[in-house]
């Protein structure tokens, strides 16, 4: 196995000011990433497994740190010929130091041992060690931190080395020091995985959103734990709709926020859901974001997190996601600002140049978000290369620069589809408002009300043109752009 330190890796689209940047990484591989953390010291420790193009051949496992101004200032790889070494989950220990699991193939085919490694700010490398298992590789890390300090990590592995489909996934209690002190697996037969897991400080329990994807049916429970990860109750939450992706944030001791995808239909598009309940699973309010045609789909680690006050929270997305991680449309990230009541305060829309994907929303110590994603360009026709996108922007959702405009748009407002037909869709967390639509010429066609931050517009009656539209609160354009009907 070859550690390799990195100085400065090949970064373009950086500016900054005020705490605000966009970074983006782009090393000539396909990289899928999974978390980042922001440390001590107010910097940025991104974690990503690379592979050759397409997710094909042997992955690797690149970190990056990152400085508050968006600078790539150091980077760490691991790599082995013809073996999989995936690092995807990292934390800070109380000493400064940093610790990072995952799983690293064993000289026995599909067989993976647990890895966890230890590194300094440096990174430099103080510790690395591989616990034999008898299963295959790990799909999901989420951590947590106990009222002891230590971590509690939750691991979605595969289960059967010739069916990657069957997976079941076990918890970890992890010292400060490295040291496991508990050490629980559940097997339950099917396909089954945690996607979030976070702590109550008041009843020293975990709440885990899980999906158990049973042979002839599929429960979506969050699972509570008490501290010696036994199961102390099992919620079913098949009425909230929220599926497959569940972020669970405890904002106070007795109430949290779970978030992520809502089908209220299996034939509908992917919508948006966050729910607000109290410690014993009873709803105190919920949001439904998104109608009729687009696919949404939520940070797929994380989409949640917190202002500096937890009274505000941040809820990131993908608008208009594809089939692929290597689509040829075009995507926006979405963040909504949300109040304490689950009311949108903001809507802010990034990109729509590319193919974005957004894996991770993080609350910063300034009060403002950092958005990880990835991005893509290459077409249908490839090189199937995905490159990492940061973007950090302030409480308002504001990329300051010192740059006329900042690398990446950002929209009040956007209309999809686009091109479009006999209707467009008006998406904005800025109502009530009047959307307006005209003619390239300057004659006004439309004029409408909006009540919602999704709109629907009857385009059936305009001929195939370019148009403007304006979105206007207060008698001030909010957002505007062209639109084409084809």
């Amino acid at each position: 196995m070859k550690y390799i330190i990195v100085f400065l890796y090949v970064f373009v689209n950086y500016s900054y000011a005020q705490n605000s940047f966009t970074l983006l990484i782009d090393n000539d591989r396909d990289a899928f990433v999974t978390d980042v953390i922001q440390t001590q010291e107010s910097d940025f420790i991104i974690t990503s497994s690379i592979t050759f193009q397409g997710g094909l051949g042997d992955k690797a496992t690149h970190i990056y740190k990152v400085d508050i101004n968006g600078q790539l200032i150091d980077s760490l790889v691991f790599q082995e010929v013809g073996k999989s070494c995936v690092l995807r989950k990292t934390e800070q220990l109380d000493n400064g130091n940093f610790i990072s699991w995952g799983s690293y193939e064993t000289d026995e085919e599909g067989i993976y041992d647990f890895w966890q490694i230890i590194f300094d700010e440096d990174l430099n490398i103080i510790a690395d060690e591989k616990s034999s298992t008898e299963y295959g590789s790990i799909h999901y890390i989420q951590t947590t931190k106990n009222h002891l300090g230590h971590f509690v990590l939750s691991a979605t592995y595969s289960s059967d080395i010739d069916n990657d489909m069957l997976s079941d996934f076990f918890l970890k209690e992890i010292t400060q020091e490295g040291l496991c002190i508990k050490d629980t697996l559940y097997t339950l037969g099917g396909w089954n995985y945690i996607t979030d897991i976070d702590f109550n400080r008041q009843s020293k329990t975990y709440y885990a959103n899980t999906k158990n994807n049973l042979p002839n049916s599929s429960l979506y429970e969050i699972i509570i734990f008490d501290t010696n990860l036994c199961v102390l109750n099992r919620y079913p939450v098949v009425n909230t709709e929220v599926w497959h992706i569940g972020s669970v944030n405890f904002n106070s001791d007795t109430t949290f926020l779970f978030s992520g995808n809502y089908r209220p239909d299996p034939d509908n598009p992917y919508l948006l859901g966050v729910y607000c309940f109290n410690d014993s699973l009873q709803e105190k309010a919920h949001l439904y974001i998104g109608n009729s045609e687009t696919r949404r789909y939520s940070g797929v680690f994380n989409n949640l997190c917190f202002g500096v006050e937890s009274d505000i929270a941040f809820f990131g997305s993908t608008k208009n996601i594809g089939n692929s991680e290597w689509s040829s449309e075009e995507s926006f990230l979405q963040v909504d600002c949300l109040d304490e009541n689950l009311n949108i305060v903001w809507e802010k829309f990034y990109g729509g140049d590319s193919y974005f994907i957004l894996m991770y929303i993080l609350g910063t110590d300034d009060g403002g978000f950092l958005l990880l994603a990835s991005k893509y360009s290459n077409g249908i026709e490839g090189p199937h290369e995905r490159d990492i996108l940061l973007l950090k922007a302030d409480q308002d959702g504001l990329i300051t620069s010192l740059q006329d405009s900042p690398d990446i748009p950002i929209k009040n407002a956007i209309v999809l589809p686009n091109p479009g037909t006999d209707y467009l869709e008006l998406c904005s967390g800025v109502y009530p408002a009047v959307f307006q639509l005209y003619h390239i010429s300057g004659q006004k066609l439309i004029e409408q009300q909006t009540t919602s931050e999704q709109e629907r517009i009857n385009t059936s009656s305009l001929k195939k043109a370019t148009y403007i539209w304006k979105l206007i609160k207060d008698g001030q354009i909010v957002e505007s752009g062209k639109w084409v009907k084809q």
